[in-house]
């Protein structure tokens, strides 16, 4: 359903990719949460859109720009387009 092949999840598994962005537990258990519920093509559509939206809704996006990169400290996210524009 989501379109990769099995040697890129068996990456994932592993460890051998993904592994730089550390997300917050909450983040974690919605993508558990999603996995329990992905029946189709749409669910995988809307399950990420719906943790994007929350990501950004409670800026979490900020924790995880900071791990890449310096983020200014009058950093403004909605004037930037992190915050939550689809709201």
């Amino acid at each position: 359903m989501l379109c990769i092949r099995e040697s890129t999840v068996s990456q994932y598994i592993n460890e051998k990719r993904g592994v730089l962005a550390k997300l917050n537990d909450w983040i974690l258990a919605e993508i558990k949460k999603s996995a329990a519920i992905i029946k189709t093509k749409e669910d995988v559509i809307k399950e990420m859109q719906r943790i994007l939206k929350k990501i950004r809704t409670t800026k979490a996006i900020c924790d995880i720009h900071k791990q890449f990169s310096h983020i200014p400290v009058k950093c403004n996210p909605h004037k930037l387009g992190c915050s939550n524009v689809y709201s």
